[in-house]
């Protein structure tokens, strides 16, 4: 019998196995993965990490987040995190609020010399004449979507975590306060705790039902931008109109991604892909910052994430005191937030065991 269960092997089961690892050295866990290892919502992801939080609580998980990711680097050098400049634009009435929703210091509005080597490093990048930004800071990228992967390997090398893969849990059954997770290829796994951080499909797991009052699913669509990304090119963010540029100089190009308002998706279902109306939503975006962006669109990628309706990411007992917890809800965040949502998802196991 394992001591815990963590279903779901992307960012924040990943980041869920450390914190369990870390804290409960003495502890046997498995993590079982539907299909292969952040190959759901993770891989689909920008993977951004910004110094920003627009409520207090995903402040605090930022800033702790932030601290795991430097540790972790630390620890596992091949984990992919660059550093880069970060911008953040808005209206000039709303630069003040904007600059209380950062977590590090040194952030300040930018001088008008400073905007304007940035537009000459990126001539396409029109700024309107009510528009201020907030330089001053950096942010954070993985390159690519392989953290998980990397993380769970080495939990599994150094730390004895026991990973199966294509192995999706098709019930949760609690008896005599052990917890046996049926799956189709084996007798049901016991655990004296589960942990549930399987993302968008929380809503159609096991006690999805329950799960689905508290997020809805939300369709997420990004752009590539055939532009060049120059040497030391920054990440771009418009906070009014919820869009930004992400440079990707492994491939010399950009990723630009706004808000789609296409609600209670299924990431199973057939309807997650580009449609006609993102198309003209991301043109008339580009197209106010510079009509020459529009023709530069050279693919996409789209998916979903769960978005709780106080946005803070959702973590609770499904059936307290049982130790089965949910852990997920980053509304888009998820690598920027994990680390805090498995802390706090190991915790709330804690409590529930004593």
């Amino acid at each position: 019998m394992f001591d815990l269960a963590i279903v779901g092997g992307g960012i924040v089961g990943a980041w869920t196995a450390y914190h369990a690892a870390h804290r409960h050295p003495d502890w046997d866990i498995v993590l079982l993965e539907k299909d292969r290892v952040g190959r759901g919502a993770s891989f689909y992801a920008a993977n951004l990490d910004l110094p920003y939080g627009h409520t207090e609580k995903r402040r605090e998980m930022t800033v702790f987040s932030q601290r795991c990711f430097a540790e972790l680097k630390r620890e596992l050098p091949e984990i992919s995190r660059v550093e880069m400049p970060f911008w953040g634009f808005t209206r000039r009435a709303e630069l003040a609020a904007l600059r209380q929703c950062y977590t590090v210091p040194g952030v300040r509005e930018a001088l008008p010399e400073e905007i304007t080597q940035l537009q000459a490093a990126l001539p396409w990048m029109h700024l309107g004449e009510e528009e201020a930004g907030l330089t001053g800071t950096t942010c954070f990228r993985a390159a690519d979507a392989e953290t998980p992967f990397h993380l769970i390997a080495h939990l599994v090398r150094h730390h004895g975590l026991q990973l199966r893969e294509s192995t999706p849990v098709l019930d949760i059954a609690e008896q005599s306060g052990v917890f046996h997770l049926l799956t189709p290829w084996t007798e049901p796994v016991a655990a004296r705790s589960v942990i549930l951080t399987t993302g968008p499909w929380l809503n159609r797991g096991y006690a999805g039902a329950q799960i689905q009052q508290r997020q809805r699913i939300k369709k997420v669509a990004a752009f590539h931008l055939d532009l060049p990304v120059p040497k030391g090119a920054p990440t771009v963010y418009f906070f009014h109109e919820d869009l930004f540029f992400l440079p990707r100089p492994e491939v010399d190009g950009w990723l630009v991604s706004y808000r789609c308002d296409e609600w209670d998706v299924d990431p199973e279902g057939g309807e997650l892909g580009i449609r006609a109306r993102d198309r003209e939503v991301i043109s008339h975006l580009l197209g106010q910052r510079n009509p020459n962006l529009p023709p530069r669109i050279a693919g996409a990628q789209v998916f979903c994430d769960g978005y709780p309706p106080d946005s803070n990411p959702l973590i609770f007992a499904l059936q307290p005191p049982q130790p089965l917890v949910v852990a997920g809800g980053p509304g888009g965040s998820g690598y920027r937030l994990a680390p805090a949502i498995g802390e706090e998802a190991v915790a709330m196991v804690e409590s529930q065991l004593v």
